[in-house]
């Protein structure tokens, strides 16, 4: 019993001072957390709407918000089926009651290139 004292005492405080030494990177690769890395936080803006794309379920095409800057460039946002919608009032709503030149606040995030719209507040028509 005592000799497997010993060894477990030996184990806890000689393991770890010897790989110290080796001066190795001895973690593991996770990519998960490389991934989870890569996700940007949320991200705020407000503009018109340029168009509105309700998507189709059936063939797998996501509903799409698309804005359009001073310059004429265009930027599309993938709007997710759980997004959340509150409309002029300040109430819930769904987004086929989002339109084009609606004046909106969207939260979106971005990963791999692609926005994804987390919430859009509708603030007024234009």
């Amino acid at each position: 019993m005592k000799n497997l004292l010993l060894a477990l005492f030996v184990a806890a405080f000689m393991v770890p001072a010897c790989l110290a030494e080796d001066g190795n990177d001895t973690s593991v690769p996770n990519p998960l957390a490389d991934s989870l890395a890569s996700l940007s936080a949320d991200t705020t803006f407000t503009g018109k709407i340029y168009s509105v794309s309700r998507g189709n379920s059936i063939s797998g095409i996501s509903p799409q918000l698309t804005f359009k800057d001073d310059s004429g460039q265009e930027t599309v946002y993938i709007v997710p089926a759980n997004v959340t919608v509150t409309g002029k009032d300040g109430r819930p709503t769904t987004f086929n009651w989002v339109s084009r030149d609606d004046k909106v606040s969207i939260e979106f995030t971005e990963q791999d290139g692609n926005k994804t719209i987390r919430s859009i507040k509708v603030l007024s028509d234009w």
